[in-house]
């Protein structure tokens, strides 16, 4: 007798029995979708049988310890041979027409224009202090790319702690979300439009494959793929090629991820001759718009963006034969509002000759940029406070009380004529208006010259960058001295750090940089 039976799983999960018969019988039970394929055991004893998958419209058979479908392609049973959601091995075509549509829809998290531009910072960076903190973040990420689930979504891949825009694809309803990187703004998640020569299982949630040619036309209206210079800006603001893998790469995915700017890059398989290939273990690639010429075949060679978390190889450009088919990042055409967009006046000092810039900022004018003063054969941005008000240290230097009189306001220390070292009040009015009507933290700041993912947005035009005096110890900040004593010890100061803006005390005898405001008319 010929014992034919299904797998337990399969009975538990739908209640039917097993046959038993003097013939050979094949069993034919129908379940709704791959996961409960994945699920079912197939070996020697139960080859024969099939299962007809609703989902898929397709019956799959037991073979050798294997569901086969009726291509003859191998179901994967084992959940450590490839991080993808289980599928069939062959590549897939959909049916939806290769010419992308043009209309298109997105809707932003943040709740205006303004607090989307101003959160620049916050929504690229993850809010760490210092590079430090892409090794703590991607010790914890192997723990958390061990608990990956059996069949991930594709917001599974995100960080939790990033807050991400929305973008609604009209040509299918796709959503996805969106991240801020500097002033880019970029899919936070791989393309999954259907074409007729995409590659890829359309249930799967890491995007589809598309050819290099492909690739060049199938970002949405409103955003296209990346070429190499864009790229590099992305490189950059990611931390520079030696921690680009680190910061652009999923926890979830990724030993060593720590996805600091909601780039959430997983682990990518791709098709090499239209055979799907498992995912590297070393990093990801994806199409960039550049190109080259083979000089054997004349062929066109597609360039692509590698992310490796691997700091001996480095995120870099690349190229790949036109065999290749990867998955797309597409980048939005507009970029953010980033770095001042108003005009500068101009500051000629005629003490020393140099010329600054200037800035309208609410109700004050403010010098664009540190005073430079001459010291003793050099020119320097940083002093003390007596030296800042131009008084003696004698005077109202530490652990002196100037007792400055009122009339002695605007006081005009080291600043050019017309000009006065802002007292208290003055920066408080400052921080007032920025607080009202820009985001305080970011658009303070510069776009360049703080750490990495600390940068500012510089919206507001006064262009605060760090600067280290003698005294102060604070990394990654810059000091304005006040013209307001608070004690004999100590003067009132504008801090500006790389996450917060504080108006406090600070040493007299500590260095502190200058910002000269105009007189009122």
């Amino acid at each position: 007798m010929n014992k034919i039976f299904v797998a337990a799983s399969l009975i538990a999960l739908l209640g039917l029995c097993s046959c038993e018969d003097e013939t050979v019988q094949v069993n034919r039970i129908e379940i709704q979708s791959l996961k409960e394929l994945y699920a079912t055991s197939c070996s020697n004893e139960n080859s024969g049988d099939y299962v007809y998958v609703a989902n898929e419209d397709a019956v799959y058979t037991c073979d050798d310890g294997h569901w086969r479908s009726p291509e003859g392609d191998t179901l994967s049973l084992s959940s450590s041979s490839s991080s993808d959601t289980p599928e069939s091995s062959s590549s897939e075509k959909s049916s939806s027409s290769d010419t992308p549509k043009s209309s298109s829809s997105e809707t932003n998290v943040s709740s205006s224009e303004k607090s989307s531009s101003s959160s620049l910072a916050s929504s690229s960076s993850a809010k760490s202090s210092s590079s430090s903190s892409v090794k703590s973040s991607s010790s914890s990420a192997k723990s958390s790319s061990s608990s990956r689930p059996l069949y991930p979504t594709k917001d599974d891949f995100l960080n939790p702690n990033i807050s991400y825009g929305e973008y609604t694809d009209s040509r299918d309803g796709k959503t996805y979300k969106t991240t801020v990187i500097g002033y880019q703004k970029w899919l936070a998640q791989n393309l999954e439009y259907e074409t007729e020569t995409s590659l890829g299982n359309k249930r799967n949630s890491l995007g589809l494959c598309y050819s290099w040619e492909e690739a060049q036309t199938v970002c949405p209206a409103g955003y296209h793929l990346p070429d190499s210079a864009e790229f590099a800006e992305l490189i950059e603001r990611a931390m520079g090629p030696e921690h680009a893998g680190y910061t652009l790469l999923s926890k979830l995915d990724w030993q060593y991820g720590s996805d600091l700017f909601g780039f959430s890059m997983p682990k990518t398989y791709y098709f090499l001759d239209g055979h799907k290939k498992t995912p590297s273990e070393s990093g990801a690639s994806i199409w960039s718009a550049g190109s080259k010429i083979s000089s054997n075949d004349g062929s066109t060679i597609g360039q692509v963006f590698y992310m490796s978390y691997s700091s001996t190889y480095i995120s870099r450009m690349e190229y790949r034969s036109s065999s290749y088919a990867l998955p797309v990042r597409c980048l939005n055409d507009t970029l953010q509002p980033f770095g001042y967009r108003g005009e500068y006046g101009s500051l000629t000092d005629e003490r020393t000759g140099e010329t600054y810039r200037t800035v309208v900022i609410g109700s004050q004018t403010w010098m664009a940029q540190d005073l430079k003063f001459p010291v003793i054969n050099r020119m320097d941005t940083v002093c003390h406070w007596h030296f800042a008000i131009d008084s003696l240290v004698e005077v109202c230097g530490y652990g002196h009380t100037c007792g400055i009189s009122l009339s002695a306001f605007p006081r005009q220390g080291v600043c050019p004529d017309g000009w006065h070292i802002p007292s208290k009040d003055e920066f408080q009015t400052l921080i007032d208006y920025v607080s009202e009507n820009y985001n305080l933290v970011d658009d303070l700041r510069t776009t360049l010259k703080w750490e990495y993912f600390h940068y500012g947005t510089d919206l507001t035009g006064f262009g605060a960058y760090p600067v280290k005096g003698t005294g102060n110890f604070r990394v990654n900040a810059v000091v304005y001295w006040s013209s307001t004593e608070s004690h004999a010890t100590t003067a009132w100061a504008l801090t500006i750090f790389a996450d917060e803006v504080r108006l406090e005390s600070d040493f007299k005898n500590y260095d502190a940089a200058i910002r000269c405001v105009k007189d009122e008319p």
